[in-house]
């Protein structure tokens, strides 16, 4: 099999980026990099380097419901607060829509909207822009800022920036000292520079012209490099900036010319091509700015105070309402027309005066606005005559009295007739040649002083009221199906076959409605006798599809309500039959708690729209807030039917604007309450009287919860199964879970008949952080319900809340506030008081959990109601004290270090002792590093990262030993699905005459192999490294090239014991065989571990001898191999006694469980013991040394971690 190994390895070296890097130190550099040279030396800048490693902050990837991105991936950058600029072909992919955005390393943002270039059509670089709008706002911070977009046509520079990725081997900057034999061909983000090109010049390639069937226009960019790039090196980020810097205010502004559209390698060697912003500013300002018309320049400041649905006072001193602009089509219109506005949190959320607030729901306002968008015309066969507008002051004389509501126009010809009722219009040319006609006023009449002259009314005046919901006057708002499942509309049947519809209820058993008792009868003590469901307009048969009407077939009115008062107004009404259970209609919860700790309620209802108006057709919603029955009192202490004040049985809601009215009586007071992803409404009350409404008088309503158990009494007296558990609120949310609605941040896009969720956006998850601890004391049962827990910040550390150890008196500066705004159904979630408040953070290329505080108090989890957290960085000092207690104190003798300003990087320098070196960073000179952390003398140059090195010593960035040691975490462990030890292990053959022996060795590089130094302890002489390959059954031989025992080796005590073995040549990754990381960490070490040693299967047999004792034959049954077992690792003070002295900080006393006459396991002097990271990589912890004098079961290990710097130096 060796030759064909050999092949496949051959053909591997002839791939054009591997190729390259083995012969990059012999090849001469690019001439933009090169100031000068000589034949002995080079001199560059990196900085004229047309591609540059750098990571572009305010570009996003493009994700389309899963977490796996594919070859086709697409880029956007962010522009404002919530807004992505990408490609219009980006938005959706194969058919799949845009669902999130990924940003600053794991960051997600959910995308909520999707807006392409009308002109763009699939498989063509015409028009090919589009945007996306994000759930949550973007925090900006340091060099995390949006873009500016470019509106020009000619651009400030020649040269410009754009966003590509590519293989990171193939993107450092080379010194040209060393072949790369260590390959990194993962993608990292690039800035690559290319020059401007006249489109008349461009030369991209030939497979794009399918996609540009009229050639490049105006609104593409070509860009690009003389100079063709080695396969891999860069690749366009599609969707990504083009762009260059500004200066401005004093200020520098990353500015973007464009979008990366098509070419390949960067532009590098043929042209690329980008679509231009410039050529499509209308249409974003169409989307992004609506109404734009012209900036003034002005400045509009914003009131950072004030949230959406604050209230507010407008200009002119008007209340109002901060809501988003597109509800308010006046101060859209006041801020095109450059007048003052009043702005809130954002720029998007206006001050609206209540008069000018339109209901986003109403069809009507919806069509007015979208008007302009929707009517062009190329041109018209209609006749007109061109009037022409006067100031009203000049009609003064003509016609007295004229306000501003009406329009003065002189109509030419003068014989033109001009009737009442004639419209009045004009026509704005778009740029695309279209027209959009407006109507301007309507004629009403001529003018007493000249009958050429005409009064019209004008209709900006009066858009207001169009626009206006007829809603108005109460403030309700419009629902939709499936909103209020439980809604039921209750009627009587006339003598002439029609239904008239006076009250509302509850849907809360399949076959029960829970209403108000006086609505058990109208004026002429008639009952009512039909409920109907699923159905929002109750004159309106066009949304019957899922109404249900059924009959009343029993009335229970509650025993102690009398008609005369207004206590007890509560009743059941029993139908004909169960309701057909459906999205549209399904019963509610009833809310069973005497406590009520709701922020805001819900009531329903088909009653009247405001005091003495009619009633709504359609059913409608308000939003109410609790008030104090003491407050509440105050409005009802003389109305008749309420003798003795408002009961603790009654509750009062209200809304300086909102309220219910008659026709709204027996509907519910509700609130929706989260679970499983799903919103459940809970019945708080029953809509029971009020004073007229709309007079911003609080209603009262009917509490459910002091009736619960009438209902129950009254539906198990009917043969209803209406047990207390099914009337629990957990048990009631999920019997009709299914049919419920989802919360609104998981649902992604919603039509009549799907919905698309994104479950990773959910309040609540079912998985526990892997962090959390349980705290048990003694004598308790485990079994018993945990009140405290603590969070794991290392393998021994657990750190639990100051409630659950004792009680202290912290300053309020240490507390963490958090919470979310909907309220859970009961027992939903429960807090683990000292649990973790922590997320996961994207630190090194990594996803880390970092926890910011400790749960400390509160309900729900602070679900509905806020919870506190006690902050952890108020307390790092005591943190650190315990943690990291300092060990060794500094030198006396070495606390000053001197720097030599002299000496600057590159200079000649003597080294103590040594010789001559150079000025060189700390990081590339490893030995000298390691002698300063020994507190050896170490002379510095110009600065403390920069210190004399000897020449040899000297490691640039592309040094393959130390760099791959630096860079394992993140390059290999992300490689390797299963961990195998054998993986990573190879034998060491000693031979002395015709006996060899053998040890095991860890492999830590590509020619580089760990193990203790004791295994070379007088054994023979080493000449090779085995590498065994059971897959492919082969068996490889490395020649040894040095072997290097530490130098405080102690043969006597084992300290320091640990050797190096270096082979002459590399290792192919075709001999099965991968370097293991080494844990770094010198303060903490895993508890769990992964120890490798000499396992067996025993067999037990048992028999009776003649004394009747039992004697046990243990016999060995499979041949012993090398294979991992469990162990733990002790603290060294515990093991003091055990191995008869006191242990060092680079000795590890290692446990391994074995099992009773099971298995055997015989670790040996070299074998590794290593970390399963779970999935954070793995790691080699130990080295095997010698075992405890009493018991086999307790090893000495050497640990790693204080020797990476001696390692790095040897290397």
């Amino acid at each position: 099999m060796m030759p064909n190994v050999r092949e496949s390895l051959d053909e591997w070296k002839f791939k054009e980026a591997e190729c390259a890097l083995r012969y990059v130190h012999l090849r001469q550099y690019q001439k933009q990099v090169l100031i000068d040279q000589t034949d002995s030396f080079d001199v560059v800048t990196p900085a004229r380097r047309r591609l540059e490693p750098r990571y572009t902050d305010a570009m996003v990837e493009i994700r389309y419901g899963g977490y796996s991105v594919s070859r086709e991936d697409c880029y956007g950058l962010i522009i404002d607060e919530d807004t992505v600029l990408t490609l219009a072909q980006c938005t959706t992919n194969h058919g799949k829509r845009a669902t999130f955005v990924m940003y600053m390393g794991n960051e997600r943002n959910t995308v909520v909207n999707h807006y392409n270039h009308p002109g763009y059509r699939e498989e063509q670089y015409y028009n090919n822009i589009g945007l996306l709008k994000v759930r949550s706002r973007f925090v900006f911070f340091g060099s995390f800022v949006p873009f500016c977009i470019w509106h020009e046509n000619d651009l400030a520079d020649s040269i410009v920036e754009l966003t590509g990725h590519g293989r990171r081997d193939l993107n450092y900057f080379s010194l040209h000292n060393a072949s790369v034999d260590v390959f990194e061909p993962q993608n990292f983000q690039l800035i690559a520079r290319a020059n401007v090109i006249p489109i008349n010049k461009c030369s991209y390639p030939e497979e794009f012209s399918k996609n540009l069937s009229n050639g490049l226009t105006g609104e593409h960019l070509c860009f690009g490099n003389e100079d063709y790039l080695v396969p891999e090196t860069c690749q366009q980020a599609a969707g990504g900036p083009i762009g260059g810097k500004k200066f401005k205010f004093n200020k520098q502004f990353r500015y973007a010319y464009a979008l990366n559209s098509f070419g390949r390698d960067c532009g590098f060697g043929r042209a690329a091509v980008g679509v231009r912003f410039s050529s499509h500013i209308g249409w974003l300002q169409s989307v992004l700015l609506p109404d734009h018309r012209k900036d003034s320049g002005s400045v509009h400041f914003l009131h950072s105070e004030l949230e959406e649905n604050d209230t507010c006072r407008h200009v002119d001193g008007a209340p109002g309402l901060c809501v988003e602009a597109t509800r308010c089509p006046k101060i859209r219109y006041d801020f095109s027309a450059n007048r003052q506005v009043v702005f809130c949190q954002t720029s998007t959320v206006v001050c609206c005066p209540y008069e000018n607030m339109v209901n986003e729901t109403t069809i009507s306002g919806r069509e007015l606005d979208e008007c302009a968008d929707r009517i062009k015309a190329n041109g018209t066969t209609d006749s007109y005559v061109y009037p022409t507008a006067m100031y009203n002051r000049d009609c003064e004389a003509l016609e007295e009295g004229l306000s501003s509501n009406q329009l003065c126009v002189d109509v030419q010809p003068h014989d033109t007739k001009v009737s009442l009722g004639d419209l009045l219009f004009w026509s704005e040319v778009m740029d695309d040649g279209t027209q959009v006609q407006y109507l301007v006023g309507i004629m009403s009449h001529v003018t007493a002083g000249d009958r050429t002259v005409n009064v019209h009314s004008r209709i900006s005046s009066y858009y207001k009221y169009g626009k206006t919901s007829i809603i108005k006057p109460a403030f309700g708002q419009t629902t939709y199906l499936r909103e209020f499942a439980h809604m039921a509309a209750i009627g009587w049947t006339q003598p002439d076959g029609t239904i008239t519809w006076n009250c509302g209820g509850s849907l809360i058993w399949e076959n029960y409605i829970l209403t108000a008792a006086h609505c058990v009868e109208d004026a002429q003590q008639n009952a009512p006798d039909v409920a109907r469901f699923g159905d929002l307009d109750l004159f309106n048969a066009t949304d019957n599809q899922y109404a249900q009407q059924l009959k009343i077939v029993e009335i229970i009115r509650h025993p102690e309500h009398r008609h005369r008062d207004r206590y007890h107004d509560i009743a059941l009404m029993r139908l004909e039959r169960e309701v057909m259970l459906h999205d549209t209609v399904a019963p509610a919860c009833l809310w069973t708690d005497d406590e009520i700790r709701f922020k805001q309620f819900e009531a329903t209802g088909w009653g009247d729209t405001g005091f003495a108006a009619e009633k709504t057709p359609i059913l409608l919603k308000v939003a109410l807030s609790p008030v104090a029955n003491e407050k509440c009192n105050v409005h009802y202490l003389n109305l008749r039917g309420l003798r003795n004040g408002l009961h603790t049985n009654q509750l009062c809601a209200g809304d300086v604007r909102m309220d219910t009215c008659p026709g709204d009586s027996g509907g519910p007071l509700q609130v929706k309450l989260l679970h499983n992803t799903r919103e459940t409404p809970f019945l708080v009350g029953v809509t029971s009287f009020g004073l007229a409404c709309g007079l911003s008088v609080p209603g009262v309503y009917t509490r459910v919860a002091p009736y619960v158990p009438w209902i129950r009494s009254v539906l198990k007296d009917r043969g209803e199964n209406a047990t207390e558990w099914n009337f629990q609120p957990q048990a009631c949310a999920l019997r009709y879970a299914k049919y419920r609605e989802f919360e609104p941040r998981v649902l992604l896009h919603k039509s009549q008949d799907s919905e698309q969720i994104d479950l990773s956006e959910a309040h609540l998850f079912s998985t526990a952080s892997r962090q959390l601890a349980a705290i048990h004391w003694n004598g308790t049962d485990d079994s018993e319900q945990n009140d405290c827990f603590g969070v794991i910040v290392d393998d021994i550390e657990l750190h639990n809340g100051t409630n659950c150890t004792q009680h202290r008196n912290e300053t309020p500066t240490e507390h963490l506030c958090f919470g979310a705004k909907p309220f859970l159904v009961p027992s939903t979630c429960h807090q683990s008081l000292g649990g973790p408040l922590e997320r996961e953070v994207g630190r090194f290329g990594r996803s880390l959990p970092y926890v910011y505080a400790l749960n400390l108090a509160g309900r729900d989890c602070g679900y509905g109601e806020s919870a506190l957290g006690v902050r952890l960085a108020s307390h790092l000092v005591w943190f650190n004290s315990i943690l990291f207690p300092q060990r060794v104190k500094e030198d006396p003798g070495e606390a000053f270090i001197f720097l030599n300003n002299d000496l600057e990087e590159g200079d000649t320098c003597a080294v103590d002792g040594v010789g001559m070196g150079v000025c060189t960073s700390a990081v590339n000179c490893p030995r000298m590093l390691y002698r300063f952390q020994q507190n050896q003398p170490v002379r510095f140059c110009g600065s403390g990262s920069v210190l004399c090195c000897p020449r040899e010593d000297v490691r640039n960035a592309l040094d393959s030993e130390w760099r791959e040691i630096d860079s394992c975490a993140t390059r290999r462990n992300s490689e390797e699905e299963d961990f195998d030890p054998r993986r990573h292990m190879v034998s060491l053959d000693l031979s002395q005459g015709i006996e060899t022996q053998t040890c095991i060795g860890t492999m830590i590089s590509n020619r580089t192999f760990l193990t203790a130094a004791s295994c070379l302890e007088g054994k023979g002489t080493l000449k090779y490294v085995t590498l065994d390959n059971r897959e492919i059954q082969m068996v490889a031989l490395m020649v040894v090239e040095k072997v290097t025992v530490h130098p405080e080796y102690d043969s006597t005590t084992k300290r320091n014991n640990i050797a190096l073995i270096t082979v002459m040549h590399r290792t192919e990754i075709a001999f099965g065989k991968s370097p293991i990381c080494l844990w770094s960490n010198q303060t903490h070490t895993p508890f769990y571990l992964e120890q490798v040693g000499l396992t067996g299967r025993l067999l037990i047999i048992s028999g009776l001898t003649h004394n009747q004792h039992t004697a046990i034959v243990l016999l060995l049954v499979e041949e012993p191999s090398l294979g991992p077992a469990l162990a733990f690792t002790k603290f060294n003070s515990d093991c003091d006694r055990t191995f008869r002295r006191t242990l060092d900080e680079h000795e590890l006393c290692v446990d391994v469980e074995q099992l009773p006459y099971m298995d055997t396991i015989e670790v040996d002097e070299g074998m590794p013991a290593f970390w399963k990271g779970r999935g954070n990589g793995n790691y080699l912890i130990g080295i095997a040394s010698h075992s405890a004098p009493n018991d086999s079961s307790v090893f000495l290990h050497t640990r790693v971690a204080p020797y990476v710097g001696w390692i790095k130096s040897v290397l």
